[in-house]
């Protein structure tokens, strides 16, 4: 997205205007969230935590009302079939990455963390309906329509990531120990749509390794490295931390075999497409 905005403004304005890639816009608010979450926990710098977050939620902002107007008001209308993939979810992902981290920046602000609090629960429910909204229309899209092998690319993960983001959002707000009035009230609520987002999650992954395993064994499409990848690693790794902060929130530790495993596959994972990457750069170079 960076590349596209230094080196074609053009090509980012037509791209934006594209219901098949405009969605990818969103990962510039997922990025700079996850970057500010990171300097939040790992490396407790609350003043860049914030920066991110005002530029996350910025970014959001912007996108969020340009991309919905422009998709509203587009002449351009491809159908449901080559519009719509695991790309839309990412639009779920960057309202649930500025939840998290105004949850996690909320904590250093004593003076603003009510207003961010408010901001987290606000993002989370959101993100939580937009998802519903988009589940629909994917599940519609697979029943109900022909699945093109060569067109189910590993961005479909996503539509498991972003429930996996929603339940770590709704973790931190109900593990949160301050005692908000607002939290207090909502609380209950959360933890139970925290659970329904984790079940989500998991019901996803079987049907995705099936379909998986029917693109490449059964239509014979070759497994071989493509950047879309990790897409898939992402939502891997965020369904493991999800898994265990719903652990520490419901004491559920049975439950610490399969973050284990599906955390250790995202590892696994994230080497081979490391080993992928670097022999497709060596025999560019």
């Amino acid at each position: 997205m960076v590349r596209w905005t230094l080196r074609a403004p053009s090509t980012l304005l037509h791209r934006l205007h594209d219901h098949r890639v405009a969605p990818g816009i969103f990962t510039l608010v997922a990025g700079t969230c996850v970057l500010g979450s990171g300097f939040a926990i790992l490396f407790a710098f609350p003043v860049i935590a914030f920066l991110a977050l005002v530029s996350g939620l910025s970014f959001w902002l912007l996108f969020t009302y340009y991309f919905f107007t422009v998709m509203t008001v587009s002449r351009a209308r491809p159908s449901l079939t080559a519009a719509l993939d695991g790309d839309w979810m990412l639009i779920v992902v960057s309202t649930q990455s500025v939840s998290i981290l105004s949850t996690l920046v909320s904590g250093d602000l004593t003076r603003w963390g009510e207003v961010l609090l408010g901001v987290s629960v606000s993002l989370f429910l959101l993100g939580a309906l937009l998802y519903i909204l988009l589940f629909t229309l994917v599940l519609y899209r697979f029943l109900f329509f022909p699945v093109d092998p060569i067109r189910f690319t590993p961005p479909y993960w996503i539509t498991m990531g972003a429930v996996a983001i929603t339940t770590l959002a709704g973790a931190l707000l109900a593990l949160d120990p301050r005692t908000s009035v607002l939290l207090s009230e909502f609380r209950p609520f959360i933890i139970g749509s925290t659970l329904l987002a984790w079940v989500t999650a998991t019901w996803w992954i079987p049907l995705l390794v099936s379909l998986g395993l029917w693109r490449h064994l059964v239509r014979r499409v070759p497994i071989r490295y493509d950047i879309e990848i990790w897409s898939m690693i992402f939502p891997l790794g965020m369904y493991a931390v999800c898994t265990y902060y719903l652990i520490e929130l419901l004491g559920w530790t049975g439950l610490n075999p399969i973050a284990s495993g599906v955390g250790g596959a995202a590892i696994l994972l994230w080497v081979l497409a490391a080993i992928g990457l670097g022999r497709l750069l060596t025999r560019i170079l």
